[in-house]
């Protein structure tokens, strides 16, 4: 619920409690015997893996406003 609490209000640094999520979630399901169901959560975990990567990248990369588009802001 707090992972999902936090993308809700926009906090997009929650990826890291998803990934924590799935993996308390896998390691629980696997010790009861939910073996189909820890395997979903494997697929979302990597779903999980994916969109971190993506948003690492997309938060390391800067532009430098050019100074036309400057003035056309301001």
């Amino acid at each position: 619920m707090l992972a999902t609490y936090g993308m809700a209000r926009g906090w997009v640094e929650f990826w890291l409690v998803w990934i924590l999520v799935d993996i308390v979630g896998v390691r629980s399901l696997i010790n009861a015997g939910y073996y189909p169901t820890a395997g979903m959560y494997l697929v979302y975990a990597g779903f999980v893996l994916l969109g971190f990567a993506v948003w690492w990248r997309a938060t390391r990369t800067t532009t430098e406003p050019t100074p036309e588009l400057e003035g056309a802001i301001a």
